[in-house]
């Protein structure tokens, strides 16, 4: 996993690879401290095989599906 800036970008991202795809995701801070400390949870979380998706339920979305 790395950290970096883009060009004309005032935020940090981190690159990575997952199941062969390359994967760049902001980490919407300005501070290279705190985009290390989240890449630091990222790479956590990914070792633990969680996934954002994973981590976020719809339960709104379930019960409109249920409305008549």
């Amino acid at each position: 996993m790395t950290i970096y800036r883009r060009a004309r970008s005032k935020y940090w991202y981190i690159r990575f690879s997952r199941r062969g795809q390359q994967i760049h995701e902001s980490t919407r801070s300005t501070s290279g401290r705190q985009a290390q400390q989240i890449e630091e949870g990222r790479r956590a979380m990914l070792a633990r095989g969680e996934t954002r998706t994973s981590l976020v339920t719809f339960p709104l979305t379930e019960e409109l599906i249920r409305r008549p």
